[in-house]
């Protein structure tokens, strides 16, 4: 089994794991016995050992523990099993970096999957790709009376608000111009006392993904989000709107299917001579803070990266996509290329 499933080819993972389990369980208590004869019982700790393993393969703890318990009705055997079945998961869980049996076949594939979902499909897009770069700002002491003839030339259901030296104070929507009407605020009120100022203000990132930006939107029911430099919190890039998570969305398709097509192709043109490889980039690297199209003329002719996977989150790699210290690139190209590829990203 292990030799089928390491080698990339399909097999059950259900039956060989709890039959493992039960041989390693046994030869465990056995070999307890040849030290202190009679202390185990091959057939009790046969059986921790099967919901052992298979817990820890497939992140299943509470499914073996019950499994277990059904089989043997023994509640003696509870605690010892709870305790073994823990273990072993959370040791898994920690050599595997979270991934099961079931899941690390797809994320070395470039499809990583957390709770059952498929979260890598914004996590490929940065906001600065999809956002409103040119968007209305308005100054901080523009009176409400103003703001909605701006709101309906602009189209916009938010606006950023700026000081006297161009830095980004806040944000004002249609919302809180309703809001200060219901409440009949005097015309004369600057936008910046109805609107949402720092620290309150919520805020994206330039370099992050839409994944994140669409995260926080979420949590807070926000409809946008303004953009701003890592460096400088106050320096605004643009805005993030629903709008755009919806083209971000489509964005992350289309690159997705481009890979997979590229991918289809060369498994259907070179047949079973082709693998997935997964690189590690270490600072001082060649390719480190390059884009890929500045190394793509350097790489084998039949190579598709199908992605990077930094800081936890994977991103679908396109012509500006900048290689980083840290990331764990996901490429598919044959067998004899593999060498190639390691070697120039490495020198």
């Amino acid at each position: 089994t292990g030799l089928t499933l390491g080698y990339g080819g399909s097999g059950g993972v259900f039956a060989p794991s709890l039959f493992m389990g039960a041989m390693l369980g046994a030869a465990f208590a056995q070999t307890i016995n040849l030290i202190f004869p009679g202390l185990a019982t091959p057939g009790a700790y046969a059986l921790v050992g099967m919901a052992a393993v298979f817990a820890a393969a497939a992140h299943v703890p509470i499914t073996a523990i019950i499994i277990l318990f059904e089989l043997t009705g023994d509640y003696r055997i509870i605690l010892p099993l709870m305790l073994t079945v823990v273990v072993s998961t959370v040791l898994a869980q920690g050599l595997l970096k979270g991934e099961s049996i079931y899941t690390l076949k797809l994320t070395r594939r470039g499809v990583r999957l957390r709770r059952g979902r498929d979260i890598d499909i914004l996590q490929g897009v940065e906001v600065q790709e999809v956002m409103a770069a040119h968007t209305e700002t308005i100054s901080m002491d523009t009176p409400i009376s103003d703001l909605s003839s701006i709101f309906a030339r602009a189209r916009y259901h938010g606006l950023l608000m700026l000081d006297k030296d161009g830095r980004l104070g806040g944000l004002v929507t249609v919302g809180d111009l309703e809001q200060a009407l219901r409440e009949q605020k005097p015309d004369d009120t600057p936008a910046a006392d109805i609107g949402t100022r720092w620290p309150h203000l919520k805020v994206a990132f330039a370099d992050e993904s839409i994944g994140d930006a669409l995260t926080l939107m979420g949590a807070h029911a926000l409809g946008q989000l303004p953009v701003v430099d890592r460096k400088d919190s106050c320096h605004p890039l643009g805005m993030i709107r629903r709008v755009d998570i919806i083209k971000a969305y489509n964005l992350a398709l289309t690159r997705r299917a481009e890979i997979q097509q590229k991918t289809h192709q060369m498994q259907s043109e070179y047949r079973e001579n082709t693998e997935f490889i997964k690189i590690f980039l270490k600072p001082g690297d060649r390719i480190v803070d390059k884009a890929v199209k500045d190394v793509a003329p350097n790489l084998p002719a039949d190579c598709v990266l199908i992605s990077i996977e930094r800081d936890h989150r994977i991103i679908i790699p396109h012509g500006d996509t900048v290689f980083r210290a840290g990331d764990h690139i996901t490429a598919f190209l044959r067998n004899e290329d593999a060498r190639i590829l390691f070697e120039y990203l490495h020198r």
